[in-house]
């Protein structure tokens, strides 16, 4: 998959995460360029010198003098199926969604599912989360929702690089995977049950809708269980992406 990075801290993580390859454009001189020049070569991408006019026509006046264009071989896109695919590494780098769902050893692997988050800022931000919380995998549809973009990356501050992902054609067959291999599958929405008086330890995914329709009803049924999150505010709900921080961060901390 191909995508553009023009955010200097979004390059760096990116080279970092050694998992791309492709060419870094560079049209002004600094410190820290430099060293992002010295990353580049030294993880065998290209560096292309080009002039500031070229580099603003190419890819806009937001560059700041440097652009990434990564070719990044992490995301699986295949259809679940329904039959296992064998085992693997955990956190293997590519591979069918249930390829990845086998590869899992811990004792508590988390999946957090996005169902039509189209907003890249809410992607990037969810991502972060899922990084810090140690998510094992983050699932999206490949129809209506979002494309890891430069947005994205930028938003999630790099997080999109060390964050495995998966896009299936559908959500529900993924869940019943899911249920079959011994996870207990939540949607977040409002119940009656608050979220840290529910045991969320074991094999725990979580499914995120939209902000505006929520969960679809036909996932919904499918879920083990709903987990909310109490709130005593004058708006009716929290943004999904600070709504999934906090959701990770309770199952965390009952795991532990």
């Amino acid at each position: 998959m191909e995508r553009t990075i023009t955010g200097l801290h979004g390059i760096e993580e990116a080279l970092r995460a050694g998992k791309q390859s492709g060419r870094l454009f560079l049209a002004r001189k600094s410190a820290r360029i430099n060293n992002i020049r010295d990353a580049a070569e030294h993880a065998g991408v290209e560096v292309v010198n080009i002039p500031p006019a070229e580099m603003n026509k190419r890819f806009g006046g937001d560059n700041r003098g440097v652009v990434l264009q990564s070719y990044d071989v992490q995301t699986s896109k295949q259809q679940p199926s329904s039959k296992k695919e064998g085992e693997g590494a955990q956190h293997a780098a590519s591979g069918t969604f249930e390829e990845m769902i086998d590869s899992f050893t811990d004792e508590n692997p988390l999946v957090i599912i996005l169902d039509g988050v189209t907003d890249p800022h809410n992607y990037g931000a969810i991502l972060r989360s899922a990084d810090q919380f140690g998510v094992d995998l983050v699932v999206s549809r490949s129809r209506r929702s979002v494309s890891e973009n430069d947005t994205v990356a930028r938003t999630s501050s790099g997080a999109v690089n060390f964050v495995q992902t998966s896009v299936v054609n559908n959500l529900n067959r993924a869940v019943d995977y899911l249920k079959k291999n011994g996870y207990w599958v939540y949607a977040a929405d409002m119940g009656d049950e608050p979220i840290y008086r529910m045991n969320l330890t074991g094999k725990t995914a979580v499914v995120m809708g939209s902000e505006g329709k929520g969960v679809s009803r036909l996932l919904a049924e499918k879920c083990d269980g709903v987990v909310s999150i109490p709130s005593g505010g004058q708006i009716d709900s929290l943004n999904v992406s600070v709504a999934a921080g906090i959701i990770l961060y309770e199952i965390r901390r009952q795991q532990a």
